[in-house]
């Protein structure tokens, strides 16, 4: 069965992508105008993967961010989980052409120039604590994660 494991710098990357200020939690607004923020808070199990699924984004959320909301959710969620071809969630293929997109971006030379500049990654714990991590490593990271997702719903 095909699972991944997702490492603490791994998870910690996701986690910042929903819960960091203006991410993809707080950009995530369906039509009646609430975000996925406010949805989990007024249902702390919710699953915002469904709830993507189930609702229409407003016209001025882009596609792309209410797409990554779902996935990033079913990403961070799914760690360790055994992920078979019928258990797969709907939006496998929206999911791994956005998943190659960004990977294609994550070049060796897109992540030594973030060793090379020195700069540090601002990321957010679920309860809205910070921490930093260099740049490069971020972005090494961030392929490593994308890397185990695609070798699962490929």
């Amino acid at each position: 069965m095909a699972s991944y494991t997702l490492a603490q710098p791994e998870s910690d990357i996701v986690v910042s992508w929903l819960f960091e200020p203006f991410g993809y939690l707080d950009s995530s607004i369906n039509l009646a105008g609430v975000s996925a923020r406010e949805a989990l808070v007024a249902l702390p199990v919710l699953d915002v993967a469904v709830w993507i699924r189930t609702n229409a984004r407003r016209a001025d959320v882009g596609e792309d961010d209410w797409i990554g909301c779902g996935m990033v959710w079913w990403i961070w969620k799914n760690h360790q989980v055994n992920i078979t071809p019928p258990t797969r969630p709907p939006e496998t293929a929206s999911w791994v052409t956005l998943l190659q997109v960004w990977d294609a971006s994550l070049t060796p030379a897109a992540i030594q120039r973030g060793t090379d500049a020195g700069t540090t990654y601002t990321l957010h714990r679920e309860d809205g604590s910070t921490f930093t991590q260099p740049l490069g490593q971020n972005r090494q990271h961030q392929k490593n994660l994308i890397g185990k997702v695609l070798g699962v719903l490929t």
